[in-house]
């Protein structure tokens, strides 16, 4: 026991050492940083004495980083910011000094007079605000203007009205009050810029910016003169550059006048005002005048900072690489930024970013951004060296219907471009929805233009105009002889016409030239078939068996043959023909399936509508043969997938339309089947299954509400089915029995309301 109660006594007492130590050095430290703050102190006032203000400057904030609250300190350097017209550094020292020190009020009005000279028109308001003895009248004043300046107009008449000294309000600052108040009164425009150019001659320099910069606004705003609100900044920025430096550069940057812009922010002192708004607009300015070198010295004003003045770092980082073509670093910078700059400069890097990312949403987004506004030319041409490169990209990638998107907002309030406009024609003529009002206006803007005479020859025909579209054929090819789509054109419109000599002719001509070209020999198949031109036929297949040695040709020998035996009904030698058909050629594929279909060889036709790929223009044709099919083998659910898929994809299409509703009306939809038929049932072109199928779900429908007692809205069903027949044997019955059911709840409520 005696053992441990020693080791207690050992550990107590080294314990007690280190606390000592620990106290000791803490105090070592406190008194000698406390001596180096001294010795700082001493070398700041010795270097101010000797003329080194802005040595002395920063030893004094380094005793103050070190001692936040060191009093004498802050009330030092205040003071030299004062005497140096720095109000925007003395302000916030001054208030710091007032909190530590309320004995003192002459701090808080220091800091109230400093806000106030630098125009921190709100920070001196609250300021005054916090004063707990009473404002002298001149102080008044101060507060009613600061308290105009910031909106609070019925505060500053409040203000105003308590001052009685009629020498203070004749003074400059009240005779400017006396311009805006009473707030309730209107004063003609005219009387008030008078009034402020009388107010130049004053001698006060803080009146006179004032007087300047509102008489620059009235400039602005109700005359209309650019200029001359230039002239009033540049002189207010002579009378106080602290403040009136920013404005005009902002003037300018407002003006799009970038070099001047550029030149005026780089006269703002290295002390004076640089808000992160301020350095924004100062790195926009250089980045579009291309001052690479001045935007990088400029950068390092935010690499220290709150977190603002980080943002601000990324955004001029971003700057700085769309100036070096660095398009990783301009994505890494700007995504840094995290959407807080929304200026035009900021929506064109990011719509650099966009590009980039491809991401065609956000791209359409910005590119309406720049065309909404008619202030925003010069933006809008930069926008387009991006865009147009994009919109290049687009057609190469064969995404048409982004870039006829995309051509059509660009062309929005701009002379009329050839390519924005060809784009536009190709985009609707691939989306079945170019009219002849489209085309036709398009041709007025450029009416020799080749392509677009084109687009309008297929206008025509599929309008049934064969005649115009011919008129217009037998033009181009004069200017483009041997061009295969010309003559394409020319056999559609022939067919239209049925000239069917005329249009054979130009095949056999065409296939004579071109005899390995799979577009015609695609279109040929197209052509025999929907006008059963058997002698064509037959002189291909004799061409190809003694000429073909091309595999790839000869494989649209057996199509041929069954074609030929299709179009006279033999189905069997059509079948022999197509038994065991291999080939990778989507348009060969299609027809053999087709064929195969019609002759009720579904398994094999399935099978070679599935080869087809999705890119081709055949795919979703094939899709709505393929759902049929499937139908008739028993597949019903894929059926139904197919259809809804390719009805989702062309929602306009009625082949789409009718497909998918007859596929919900088979599985046992017949709301939703009657919901997709509807618009075709009004359509003169409705085919007759089309008409069935509707009159069939609606049927159904009508059976099920009645069951449900859902009279009223089984009459409007019934009503709609007699609408298109007035004599259905199902709709007549149930209208006489939804009639008597009515009749009857309507007799049964008549004797209810007796009884009670």
């Amino acid at each position: 026991m005696a053992r441990i109660g020693k080791n207690k006594k050992i550990t107590l007492f080294f314990l007690l050492v280190l606390l000592l130590l620990c106290f000791l050095a803490t105090t070592w430290f406190l008194v000698t940083r406390s001596y180096r703050d001294v010795e700082y102190f001493q070398q700041a006032l010795r270097e101010y004495q000797l003329g080194e203000i802005e040595k002395a400057k920063e030893h004094m904030r380094n005793v103050i980083r070190n001692d936040w609250n060191n009093e004498q300190a802050i009330v030092t350097l205040a003071e030299w910011f004062d005497a140096d017209k720095e109000w925007n550094f003395s302000a916030p020292l001054w208030l710091r000094a007032a909190s530590l020190n309320a004995f003192k009020p002459e701090y808080l009005k220091n800091a109230q007079q400093a806000f106030f000279r630098y125009r921190a028109f709100r920070e001196a308001y609250n300021t005054f605000g916090r004063r707990k003895d009473l404002l002298d009248e001149s102080e008044t004043l101060q507060c009613a203007y600061a308290a105009l300046s910031i909106g609070e107009n019925k505060r500053a008449q409040e203000l105003l009205d308590t001052v009685k000294s009629e020498e203070v309000l004749q003074s400059p600052l009240g005779r400017l009050l006396q311009v805006y108040l009473p707030y309730d009164k209107e004063k003609p425009k005219e009387k008030i810029v008078a009034e402020l150019t009388a107010l130049l001659e004053c001698g006060d320099d803080f009146i006179v910016f004032e007087c300047l910069v509102d008489l620059h606004f009235f400039e602005l705003t109700h005359f209309k003169r650019t200029e001359e609100a230039i002239k009033y900044l540049e002189q207010a920025a002579e009378i106080d550059p602290l403040c009136g430096i920013p404005t005009l550069a902002d003037l300018y940057f407002t003006a799009q006048n970038y070099e001047k812009a550029a030149e005026t922010y780089k006269k703002n002192p290295e002390n004076g005002i640089w808000t992160p708004a301020l350095i924004t607009r100062y790195a926009e300015a250089l980045t579009l005048t291309h001052q690479s070198d001045e935007l990088e010295k400029l950068s390092k004003k935010c690499q220290t900072g709150n977190r603002e003045l980080l943002f601000c770092g990324y955004y001029l980082d971003a700057l700085l690489a769309m100036l070096e073509g660095d398009m990783d670093k301009l994505l890494f910078s700007f995504e840094k930024t995290e959407g807080r700059f929304q200026s035009p400069m900021a929506q064109l890097l990011n719509l650099l970013v966009q590009i980039q990312k491809n991401n065609h949403f956000e791209i359409e987004k910005i590119a309406r951004f720049f065309v909404a506004d008619a202030n925003l030319k010069e933006f809008r041409a930069r926008a387009d060296m991006a865009l147009f490169p994009h919109l290049l990209k687009l057609l190469q990638d064969d995404q048409l219907a982004n870039a006829g998107a995309l051509a059509r907002i660009m062309q929005k309030d701009r002379k009329p471009d050839l390519l924005l406009t060809r784009i536009d024609i190709a985009d609707k003529a691939q989306q079945g929805t170019l009219d002849i009002s489209d085309i036709n206006q398009a041709l007025r803007r450029f009416p020799e233009d080749e392509f677009l005479l084109q687009k309008n020859v297929e206008v025509y025909l599929r309008t049934d105009n064969c005649e115009k579209a011919l008129q217009i054929l037998q033009t181009l090819q004069k200017r483009m002889p041997d061009n295969a789509d010309l003559d394409m054109l020319a056999i559609m419109a022939f067919s239209g016409l049925q000239k069917f000599n005329e249009a054979d002719a130009i095949f056999a001509d065409l296939l004579q030239k071109l005899p390995d070209n799979l577009h015609v020999l695609n279109n040929f198949l197209i052509y025999c078939n929907s006008q059963k031109r058997f002698a064509g036929l037959q002189e291909q297949i004799a061409r190809l068996e003694q000429t073909a040695t091309d595999p790839k040709i000869r494989e649209y020998l057996p199509v041929f043959k069954a074609m030929m035996a299709f179009l006279q009904n033999d189905h069997l030698e059509a079948e022999k023909h197509l038994q065991g058909l291999t080939t990778d050629n989507p348009e060969l594929q299609y027809h053999a399936a087709y064929m195969l279909g019609t002759m009720d060889c579904i398994q094999p036709a399935i099978q070679l509508y599935r080869k087809i790929p999705k890119d081709n223009s055949k795919y979703n044709l094939a899709c709505l043969n393929l759902s049929e099919l499937l139908t008739l083998s028993g597949e019903k659910a894929e059926a139904l997938a197919l259809a809804k898929n390719t009805w989702e994809k062309a929602p306009n299409w009625p082949a789409a339309r009718e497909c998918y509703g007859l596929r919900l009306l088979e599985l046992g939809h017949p709301e939703n089947a009657a919901e997709i038929l509807d618009s075709l049932i009004g359509s003169q072109n409705a085919t007759e299954r089309v008409q069935e199928a509707w009159r069939s779900a609606m049927q159904q429908i009508l059976e099920k509400q009645f069951a449900a007692n859902q009279l009223e809205n089984a009459q409007k069903t019934a009503r709609r089915i007699l609408l298109y027949w007035d004599k259905d044997p199902v709709a007549s019955s149930y209208s006489i029995r939804i009639q008597n059911a009515i009749l009857e709840q309507e007799k049964a409520a008549q004797e209810a309301a007796q009884q009670d």
